[in-house]
């Protein structure tokens, strides 16, 4: 029954739910080996401003939460020698001590505004799903009429489909309102752009976001190349437009 909700909000709120509270069960034994010395066989180093950082960590669990560091410990050509991994895309200890602590104990310790994106980028480089449902599902919640650009242009970059749509939605939800920036909505990167028009959650007719294409090309005519003005007319599903209706309109173009 689980497995039906994958790939929904109702799955994604159930892991929220779960993963963000304190550990139970064999999970409260599992923390006691987080930084454990005596058992370790491996150390996580992350260096950020404050210096460096190890936590010592162990190869047989952190290869059974992660592909990634199943392959980097025990795949094909891996040395049995690795003794030391440094993590160079993590640029904050906190970030890591939370990713530590979810691998151990499938738990979220703190969730924080500033540490929550670089953690669902880092799951998402090291293949933790459950880990990157939950950042995704908390990121969601905190889309504003400030930060709804910097978390799409992330969305985007990062491949995560369910938060582009969250996004979107909202974009759909707001842009009619007088304090929603419509100018950084026409400033988005082609890309990005793209994406928002692709989504199946963006809730306006064919026509308009035809138009809606229109405006961004002449907003960024002097910046965007006749290939990515292409790309953004791709996502307009013109079949779904009444014919005379879109005469008109390009005529009055």
């Amino acid at each position: 029954m689980l497995s039906q909700l994958v790939g929904t909000k109702l799955f994604a709120k159930f892991i929220m739910r779960r993963v963000v509270k304190k550990p139970s069960g064999v999970a409260i034994d599992l923390q006691k080996l987080i930084n454990d010395k005596k058992t370790a066989d491996v150390k996580l180093v992350v260096v950020d401003n404050n210096g460096r950082h190890e936590f010592h960590a162990h190869k047989l669990l952190l290869a059974a939460r992660s592909k990634v560091f199943n392959e980097k410990f025990y795949g094909v050509g891996a040395s049995s020698n690795v003794s030391e991994l440094v993590l160079e895309e993590v640029a904050d200890e906190r970030v890591l001590t939370e990713f530590v602590h979810f691998l151990y104990t499938d738990t979220i310790e703190v969730v924080s505004d500033d540490t929550i994106k670089p953690l669902l980028a880092l799951a998402d480089k090291y293949d933790v799903p459950r880990l990157k449902i939950a950042c995704g599902a908390f990121t969601a919640e905190k889309i504003t009429n400030t930060n709804w650009m910097e978390i799409l242009e992330f969305a985007a970059a990062q491949n995560e489909e369910d938060l582009v749509n969250d996004v979107v939605k909202y974009i759909g939800k707001n842009m009619r309102d007088e304090s929603f920036d419509m100018i950084q909505l026409l400033s988005l990167k082609t890309p990005v752009f793209a994406a928002m028009l692709e989504s199946d959650e963006f809730p306006l007719d064919e026509l308009t976001i035809f138009g809606l294409a229109n405006n961004w090309f002449e907003h960024n005519k002097t910046s965007v190349t006749e290939d990515e003005f292409r790309k953004v007319l791709r996502c307009v599903r013109f079949p779904m437009m009444d014919p005379l209706t879109l005469h008109t309109n390009v005529k009055g173009m």
